[in-house]
């Protein structure tokens, strides 16, 4: 199985659970999916910092992984699916991550009062007493503790459940049955909402998401207002009365948990790494772009420092090699940064070098050659390699790596 970005969907079917599994690192990158999952994770590591806690319904394991990278002290990831585990055994271990499989039929398999916190997202509308199991948190919190549970807000993912049901989820909440559930066994309770608006209501009352185009950062904040026409909801809940929601994180580390950018872990490199899709910018009057023959040149913005990754659509890998010079700077005059010859099966051409420190707002000037001959263009066309063009440009990802 293919770890890094991006895997293929059927590379990781087997833990997709129909579409109910999220797994950050598929081709092709959902700007919706991953941007809802990670906001909540992001709002999770505030309280997270030098705590015990548990992240229950782990999943995969990237959002695991995401807290124990940025200072929980220790996470106990558990899911009730054993192959979910095993992935993220292997593709998101960390010394302070420990994976659990359990038994969703059962009790919780951890004594009273054993996680300073505890965060469950997107897990609770899959249970069928969704009280037992907010019982079951509240359990195995420490008294004087608070927890932080997601779900999708019923209103807006399933507002016609005759015509448009989710198998996968058994107990869905709007805003005000979460909210009643959460005073029945918390002491205090506040839900908050991530607007998201990433959904879209067809004529025939089914669902889609918007494209990665269309996708506003801005939506994945969370608000404390109008939280009932939210599409994601999060319950902070306290043992005590009297208890607040303190935030542990420390200021060095805020940028992380406040910043809106993509960030997937790169298990090819082991860091955490921005992603960014960017708009492709031609060279204009110089160079004709010509797919069919094997050749293409192109000019991109790097929008974030530690440049050390730029992967290209490929629509015909061919059988040559494909020789690649990379100059920091907008012309093929400027000096190379990088030169190298790849030989790579699959969609994706993936270029990775040696990290450019300040590469933020600086302009690079990128070359792709098939190596054939002439007598090649000719008699050997279907073999040559075709690069992915969308209306004359040519559309590029950008990786770059957390300092944090």
């Amino acid at each position: 199985m293919y770890y890094g970005p991006f895997a293929t969907s059927e590379d990781v079917s087997i833990i997709s659970n129909q579409g109910e599994r999220y797994v950050p690192l598929v081709d092709p990158y959902s700007a919706a999916v991953h941007m809802g999952h990670m906001a909540s994770y992001r709002y999770a590591l505030r309280y997270a910092y030098g705590k015990k806690i548990l992240d229950l319904g782990c999943g995969v394991g990237y959002g695991s992984h995401f807290l124990a990278s940025f200072g929980a002290a220790e996470v106990t990831a558990a899911d009730a699916d054993s192959i979910a585990i095993e992935y993220a055994s292997k593709t998101y271990a960390h010394p302070s991550i420990q994976y659990v499989h359990f038994d969703a039929t059962k009790p919780l398999p951890f004594p009273d009062q054993s996680f300073d916190f505890v965060f469950c997202s997107q897990v609770i509308e899959h249970v069928e007493d969704p009280f037992s199991f907010l019982k079951e948190i509240r359990r195995v919190l420490i008294y004087g503790n608070f927890c932080l549970i997601t779900t999708p807000n019923k209103e807006l993912f399933n507002p016609d459940p005759k015509t448009t049901p989710n198998k996968h989820h058994l107990s869905e909440m709007n805003f005000s049955e979460f909210e009643a559930l959460g005073r029945r066994v918390f002491a205090k309770v506040k839900v908050n909402g991530i607007p998201q608006n990433c959904v879209l209501y067809n004529a025939n009352k089914t669902l889609d998401l918007k494209i990665n185009e269309d996708i506003v950062p801005e939506d994945y904040l969370m608000r404390t207002d109008n939280v009932s026409t939210c599409e994601n909801l999060l319950m902070f809940a306290h043992t005590k009365a009297s208890g607040k929601f303190e935030e542990t994180l420390p200021s060095s580390l805020m940028e992380v948990a406040e910043s809106l950018s993509p960030y997937f872990w790169d298990p090819t490199v082991k860091r955490w790494v921005i992603l960014s899709k960017y708009p492709k910018t031609p060279i204009q009057g110089k160079v004709e772009f010509k797919p069919a023959i094997g050749k293409a040149i192109t000019v991109f913005n790097s929008p974030y420092d530690n440049l050390y990754r730029v992967d290209i659509g490929l629509l015909n890998r061919g059988r040559f090699n494909i020789d690649i010079v990379l100059h920091k700077g907008a012309t093929q005059r400027t000096p190379v940064m990088y030169h190298t010859v790849i030989a790579q099966a699959g969609k994706k051409l993936s270029i990775i070098f040696p990290p450019v420190k300040n590469s933020k707002g600086h302009e690079f000037f990128l070359e792709l050659k098939g190596r054939y001959s002439i007598i090649n263009r000719f008699t050997d066309r279907k073999n040559l390699p075709r690069f992915e063009f969308r209306d004359g440009e040519l559309p590029l990802w950008t990786f770059h790596q957390l300092e944090v």
